[in-house]
């Protein structure tokens, strides 16, 4: 069904289901497999000093968000710390 054909009730019954929704951990991988994501939206669709939307303007986008993909052991969080800070900023302005 299409997002816009969902009425005010169903949502609220999904985020009901949804906060509901319990996981058991039943275990973990190795460290080279401890990757979250990769992807997110392309990067020649922002202004790479403001991190702002070209098309959508107010819009900004920081960390794992954008596609870019980096090494676990800090470069991930770097970035994520470099362009919250970028994006935070300029949307301040």
């Amino acid at each position: 069904m299409p997002a816009g054909r969902i009425t005010p009730e169903e949502t609220q019954r999904m985020a009901h289901v949804l906060k509901q929704w319990k996981f058991a951990v039943t275990g973990s991988l190795s460290w080279n497999d401890a990757h979250v994501m990769a992807g997110g939206v392309r990067t020649d669709g922002f202004n790479a000093d403001t991190l702002e939307s070209l098309s959508v303007k107010g819009l900004f986008v920081a960390g794992e968000a954008l596609d870019i993909t980096g090494d676990c052991g800090g470069h991930n969080l770097q970035w994520a710390w470099a362009s919250g800070h970028a994006a935070g900023s300029s949307a301040a302005r």
